[in-house]
């Protein structure tokens, strides 16, 4: 079984970058996915996926994000030349809103409708003990 590792949004980006410095994972079998460039690791040589037409972020908006993530699919920027070699998509991303909250569910159900892929989200919550992030992390699930 080999494993594709996709980090969305700040979050995800860090745990993804951290399981490649701690050799879990190659570096070509990650992809870091965020509404914009500013939010990449710099310690992050690897594929990367900008979803923003602006590279402009998204703040805490998951409405924009999940618009985003939809757009980005339509423009192609996920077919992978080498999605075959992968028979599992795991991604890594926060809840309490933004990038990861609003276009790891789209994105999620595009890998495993589209290309067939067994795909797992881990989502890391409880950073943020607002009320905002509270309703976002509901919304998350519900979407996802």
């Amino acid at each position: 079984m080999k494993i594709l590792l996709i980090g969305c949004g700040a979050a995800g980006n860090k745990a993804v970058v951290n399981a490649v410095e701690k050799d879990v994972v190659k570096e070509e079998d990650t992809v870091i996915v965020n509404s914009t460039s500013k939010d990449f690791p710099s310690n992050y040589n690897g594929k990367t996926v900008i979803l923003s037409p602006n590279d402009t972020g998204c703040g805490k908006e998951i409405s924009i994000a999940r618009d985003y993530a939809m757009n980005a699919i339509k423009q192609g920027k996920f077919n992978f030349e080498n999605i075959e070699d992968y028979s599992t998509v795991i991604f890594c991303t926060s809840v309490e809103g933004g990038t990861g909250s609003g276009a790891t569910p789209i994105l999620a159900q595009f890998f495993a409708q589209y290309f067939g892929r067994n795909t797992h989200v881990i989502a890391f919550t409880g950073f943020e003990e607002d009320v905002r992030g509270l309703q976002n992390t509901v919304e998350f699930f519900k979407n996802l």
